[in-house]
């Protein structure tokens, strides 16, 4: 009788700390959902990857600090990558196994944006993550175009040196018509301030040029550059 209620006990001790750990352990799937800051509209084709970090059950050692940002407590980590791209509502869900993984670093990335800055998505338990979404949120990278156009004839000597956006174009001839792109982004106001500068030399005379313009983003923002003097 003694030895039946000894291994009752154990059983139950057993039992409890398997449901404890299956609680411990992420959901089968990761919901996410990729928005623009500024229109909060969802972004499609946007790639999202995961790192994921998990300890070894086998211990092969004890030689680790329990202070430690990644604890070993003598089991060897293991990594794992997941991707996917989210689709026309700016959705995505990617399957999860059934491990109790130590950390998930999130990456996201979309043409057109700037990759956010993020942090590792923290541990949960299953009964509270299904149906749980994340949400990244993307800063609209503004481009703004600048358009060069000569109205008078110069001579076949001239040039034009233009910089903006850690970008230069230079542009020779008599009578010159280009233009230039760039892309800049401001994570705090809906506008970028973009800072341009230049010189232009045109019929024997020069002349430097400095100022900025302003642009937001789903506009079509172009500036006429006057070359002439």
């Amino acid at each position: 009788m003694k030895k039946l209620i000894i291994k009752s006990v154990l059983f139950a001790v057993i039992a409890a700390g398997f449901v404890t750990c299956k609680k411990e352990v992420y959901p089968e799937e990761l919901q996410f959902l990729v928005i623009d800051s500024f229109t909060r509209k969802p972004i499609a084709n946007a790639t999202i990857q995961l790192i994921k970090v998990w300890r070894h059950p086998v211990k092969i050692g004890d030689n680790a600090k329990r202070d430690t940002w990644f604890p070993d407590y003598g089991r060897k980590h293991m990594i794992e990558m997941q991707s996917g791209i989210t689709g026309s509502k700016g959705k995505l869900t990617l399957p999860q196994e059934h491990k109790k993984y130590l950390y998930i670093l999130p990456g996201v990335s979309a043409e057109g944006y700037q990759m956010p800055s993020l942090d590792t998505l923290k541990e949960f338990k299953k009964d509270r993550a299904n149906g749980a979404i994340y949400k990244f949120v993307m800063t609209p990278l503004i481009k703004t175009t600048f358009i060069f156009k000569s109205h008078k004839v110069g001579n076949a000597s001239d040039s034009v040196v233009f910089s903006s956006s850690n970008k230069v174009k230079v542009m020779h001839g008599a009578q010159i018509d280009d233009r230039l792109e760039v892309y800049n982004s401001n994570s705090i106001d809906p506008y970028a301030k973009v800072w341009y500068g230049g010189t232009i030399y045109r019929n024997g005379s020069k002349r430097a040029i400095c100022h900025y313009v302003v642009s937001y983003p789903n506009n079509t923002n172009e500036f006429v550059i006057n070359i002439d003097l």
